[in-house]
């Protein structure tokens, strides 16, 4: 169970939310949504830790929920344009000096789970935006990560590639992930989510799907 309480955030004086809480069970979807600035990206970012509370806190399983335990996806990928397939998913390996042989290992796995295991060699630049959302996936989850996030995962995507993008969600679940994803796609929201939360007026209003 993912439990958030009390989160608060505001900008100068601006609050955004003045005591934003919900509870998440584990693998399961839940989708995000909300009009624009209620801080539905923001919300993932202070999870990561990208973005600082001004109070709250959050678990897992009534255990503080460290960063290296949550994944993102982000809206626009940020792959390195300058290294390839799998050297984006082999980077924070490299910098933390793992056992580079096993992270190739995982690298390869994931690879294969998101069916780009052909694409390893290839560059950013040459890929379509659903195989680049793929490759950023199995990055995120190089970490093992217990809850996932992705920041608008079929923005500008075709329906094929929504479907792709679906489907490996899913799979994902079944491996035993939670996922939180901000989308506004509310037909793609219908068809993968468990749980869809609206942010509104500094709260989340909740409804099962």
């Amino acid at each position: 169970m993912l439990k958030i309480k009390g989160f608060k955030k505001s900008f100068g004086d601006k609050v955004l939310w003045e005591d934003l809480s919900v509870e998440i069970p584990p693998e399961t979807i839940t989708c995000i949504q909300g009009k624009s600035g209620e801080g539905k990206t923001t919300f993932l970012r202070c999870l990561l830790g990208l973005e600082d509370l001004d109070a709250g806190e959050f678990f897992w399983q009534d255990q503080v929920l460290e960063s290296k335990d949550i994944g993102l996806v982000f809206q626009d990928f940020q792959l390195f344009p300058n290294l390839n397939v799998e050297e984006n998913l082999l980077l924070a390996s490299r910098y933390h000096k793992r056992d580079l042989k096993a992270a190739k290992e995982k690298a390869q796995q994931l690879l294969e789970l998101m069916g780009m295991e052909d694409k390893k060699e290839a560059y950013p630049e040459i890929l379509s935006g659903g195989q680049k959302q793929r490759v950023a996936i199995a990055r995120a989850c190089m970490e093992n990560p217990k809850v996932l996030c992705l920041d608008e995962p079929t923005s500008a995507l075709d329906d094929q590639s929504k479907k792709t993008i679906y489907d490996l969600i899913k799979g994902l679940v079944q491996r035993g992930m939670t996922i939180l994803i901000v989308t506004h796609d509310s037909h793609f929201a219908k068809e993968v989510a468990d749980k869809i939360l609206t942010i509104q007026d500094g709260h989340f209003i909740s409804q099962e799907n």
